[in-house]
């Protein structure tokens, strides 16, 4: 079946078709768009994270929420956007890039959560500024 305003229509099983527009199938078309969309959306949020006062305040709402999984996941996404990537940043600072890995884990919060709840406990708030 051929539908001039959106492309062919054809069966793909019993009582299933599907539409292909210009060779690809809608379904294959928005997949691609959304790994664009998501790209431009990851580099985006990337582009933001390296200007200090953002990331200052994205990590700030992270300790804010108290949560140690939150405030690795902020840690962790401030340091993958860095101009020269987590490694470069690694470098400059002459950090260990094994203990770095091991306290982003998301696999293991346990220091973090620990420092959290003692920071809460004390009645502290901590926030971070540039």
């Amino acid at each position: 079946m051929r539908l001039d305003l959106f492309g062919d229509v054809g069966p793909i099983g019993e009582g299933l078709s599907e539409l292909r527009t210009e060779g690809e199938s809608l379904l294959e078309r928005l997949q691609a768009e959304k790994a664009v969309m998501t790209r431009d959306i990851s580099e985006t949020h990337s582009e933001l994270l390296r200007d200090p006062k953002v990331a200052a305040a994205y990590l700030s709402e992270a300790l804010q929420e108290g949560n140690a999984a939150v405030i690795q996941m902020a840690l962790r996404d401030i340091v993958e956007a860095q101009e020269d990537g987590g490694a470069g940043l690694l470098a400059r600072l002459q950090l260990d890039p094994g203990s770095v890995q091991a306290m982003l884990s998301e696999s293991d919060s346990s220091q973090l959560t620990c420092f959290t709840k003692l920071v809460q406990g004390l009645g502290l708030t901590l926030k971070a500024e540039a």
